[in-house]
């Protein structure tokens, strides 16, 4: 019996996980270009959900260039949804902000799915990446949203921003953990009828 409690443990931890780094490298170019629709890598899917611009991608050659391929909502006030394309749960480690103009300090205000938010505030030295946290409540979600700034003639600004380096990863499925369980029961059993056969 006790030889199988570690086959037993090995199996519980194989359960399929795994964490990805969504870095838009697939997109990266020279010169910044922007294009009107969702983006998917990696099995997340971005989505424009407000306005109509779609996104930008910051090209190695624009003065805005934080050092790594960024993405930015390419609407003022735009908001962005992060999902898997599969529509299951996951968790949200942490995300790289990095402000579109030098000196502005934009605050990025992150909204799940199950109402909890989380809001980061760019130090305003750059354009640099920084690298932000999400707390935990921000597993287990099905969605997140975030809200790109404005500059308006009439209205205050609020400061735009970039993101890249998101990390994310897959919240193991409930009905794996009952398969799992039903397979030890299974071999347990199985063990014990075979030796009391021979």
């Amino acid at each position: 019996m006790k030889s199988v409690v570690p086959l037993f443990l090995s199996l519980f931890f194989s359960i399929p996980s795994w964490a990805a780094v969504l870095d838009f490298e697939p997109l990266a170019w020279p010169t910044t270009y922007s294009f009107p629709f969702d983006y998917e890598e990696d099995g997340f899917l971005f989505e424009p959900i407000t306005g109509f611009a779609g996104f930008s991608v910051l090209g190695t050659t624009d003065d805005r260039y934080a050092g790594s391929t960024t993405l930015a909502a390419n609407s003022e006030n735009g908001v962005t949804r992060l999902s898997r394309v599969d529509g299951d749960f996951f968790s949200l480690a942490s995300i790289d902000l990095a402000e579109a103009f030098s000196g502005e300090q934009p605050i990025v205000t992150f909204v799940a799915n199950t109402g909890a938010s989380q809001s980061f505030t760019l130090d305003g030295v750059g354009p640099a990446l920084e690298t932000f946290f999400f707390n935990a409540d921000f597993q287990n979600i099905l969605s997140v949203t975030w809200t790109q700034g404005r500059v308006s003639e009439f209205l205050p600004d609020i400061p735009l921003h970039q993101f890249d380096n998101i990390v994310v990863s897959q919240v193991p499925l409930p009905g794996a953990f009952g398969l799992f369980v039903m397979s030890g029961i299974m071999f347990l059993f199985c063990r014990r009828r075979l030796n009391t056969t021979f």
